[in-house]
């Protein structure tokens, strides 16, 4: 738009010339037309242009030409050495702008105070003598708070029936219905037309309890005692009102046992019969499928039996899986922290939790990690004739247990009483076993075994070195071939 505006200046400003003008057209650095210097028609930038014929003395230049100043451009918007399009945030009224960058229908309204062309320019709605003004209740323009033209909202009086509304205090009667002001009625949630209290009293029905009254006739109880409408206590040992017996039922509490009802909820046992003499009050028990008495259920919780899953309760002792949690029965799982289900201790033992530990109740040695249950679980030992604890086989092997004998299950060495375990089996002694068992002084030497224990070896006799000498313990190096059973010293050894 404001490129066009300026092209349009410079149209206009050639428009003045015709073809009857005996006006040389001139081309080159000379060119111009006489009067103007001969420099704003030239098609060449000279003089005081910012861009080929236009700005400094000439007209201001269209968007994206060259400038120097706010005056060389059309949208008086200069940055940058560039002349920009006029908008309504570069700080100048340019364009069709009533004032800075407001106003003209392309911007936003302007404040109070601001140059004004037509009421639209303002944001109050007001122009005034070309400027913008306070809005008030006599301008004729809805502005301000005003919910329609001087009236409404929070400065103005409130409006008449027919007139526009966003809240019922913009009404006159008080009622806004679907943004319009409506008469008044006995049913609008709102107080007027003579009533005595909203809806109530005056040309509407009568009022309840705690309602404003003029006089008796406003109130449903037909008393009116400083100018609220009252009705008969609840503590006045007398049946009056809408109680169904003497201060109870109706308006009043529940009534107990044998007390006169007319509906359930007037008896705290939430049960209403008939009976010979009437309607009356029953007792609450755990079988009359209404929650009442202690109940946090329908007839389960409190003082009857336990709810199941799902129920509301208060703690856990409601529920039979003893877990109570955000108000309902929870089903029992293995890790609830409570013992229920077939569990036979908290969380362990039955047939879906894991094994119970040491000390937890049991049914059955299944029950426990041991496998073995004396009412409680027992911790684990070596004679209890069960496969447990740290053992490789029943009552033996693991860190606590003595070694097992040949033939016993193991997991490595350490739990064979030969210290040998292969394929998960305890291995019979041998003299090629890599181990000192048996009769052997050493690792598969000495003892029974047919190969001698080389010096350094243990022993126990002479017999057990190929040397045939044992010191302390300790198979001796032969000295001569006469030390040796059979072969030669060779080194301190026999060979």
């Amino acid at each position: 738009m404001h490129r066009k505006w300026g092209m349009a200046l410079v149209f206009v400003a050639l428009a003045g010339c015709s073809a009857s003008d005996d006006v040389p057209l001139q081309v080159g650095a000379d060119a111009g037309i006489v009067g103007d210097g001969g420099v704003c028609t030239n098609a060449v930038r000279d003089g005081a242009e910012s861009d080929v014929d236009c700005g400094g003395s000439c007209a201001p230049c269209a968007d994206g030409l060259t400038c120097g100043a706010a005056a060389d451009c059309t949208s008086l918007s200069c940055a940058g050495g560039v002349c920009r399009a006029a908008t309504c945030q570069d700080g100048t009224r340019n364009a069709v702008e009533s004032d800075v960058d407001c106003g003209g229908g392309a911007c936003g309204p302007c404040a109070l105070g601001k140059r004004c062309g037509v009421a639209t320019d303002c944001a109050t709605g007001v122009c005034r003598s070309g400027v913008c003004v306070e809005p008030t209740c006599g301008d004729h323009v809805k502005n301000g708070t005003e919910s329609d033209v001087d009236c409404g909202g929070s400065m103005c009086q409130p409006c008449g029936d027919g007139h526009s509304c966003a809240q019922p205090g913009d009404c006159a009667t008080g009622v806004c219905h679907a943004g319009q002001c409506v008469a008044g009625s006995c049913s609008d949630g709102a107080h007027n037309q003579g009533e005595s209290d909203v809806d109530c009293g005056g040309p509407c029905g009568r009022c309840g309890e705690g309602k404003a009254c003029g006089s008796a006739v406003d109130c449903a109880s037909n008393t009116c005692h400083g100018s609220l409408c009252v009705v008969a206590s609840c503590a006045d040992a007398v049946r009056d009102g809408f109680e169904t017996d003497v201060d109870c039922g109706g308006p009043c509490g529940p009534c107990g046992a044998g007390l006169a009802c007319a509906v359930a909820a007037d008896c705290a046992s939430l049960r209403c019969v008939s009976d010979d003499a009437g309607w009356a009050c029953a007792e609450a028990v755990c079988d009359d499928g209404v929650r009442n008495g202690s109940e946090t259920d329908v007839d389960c919780g409190g003082s009857c039996a336990p709810c199941g899953s799902g129920a509301a309760c208060g703690s856990g002792d409601d529920c039979a899986s003893h877990v109570c949690h955000g108000g309902s029965c929870q089903s029992a799982t293995c890790f609830d922290g409570a013992k229920n289900g077939g569990e036979t201790g908290v969380d362990c033992g039955g047939n879906l939790c894991a094994a119970c530990t040491t000390g937890q109740p049991c049914a059955a040695s299944t029950d426990c990690v041991s496998l073995v249950c004396n009412v409680t679980c027992a911790a684990p030992s070596c004679q209890d004739g069960r496969l447990n604890g740290s053992e490789s086989d029943v009552d033996c092997g693991g860190a606590t247990c003595a070694p097992c004998a040949a033939g016993r299950a193991c997991h490595d060495g350490p739990d064979c009483s030969e210290g040998v375990c292969r394929s998960s089996y305890c291995q019979y002694a041998t003299c090629i076993d890599g181990v000192t068992n048996g009769s052997e002084t050493d690792a598969d030497c000495g003892g029974s075994c047919p190969n001698g224990c080389s010096p350094s070896k243990r022993c126990s006799v002479d017999h057990d070195c190929t040397t045939g000498r044992c010191s302390a313990g300790i198979c001796q190096s032969c000295s001569t071939d006469i030390d040796c059973t059979s072969g030669s010293c060779i080194g301190g050894n026999c060979i």
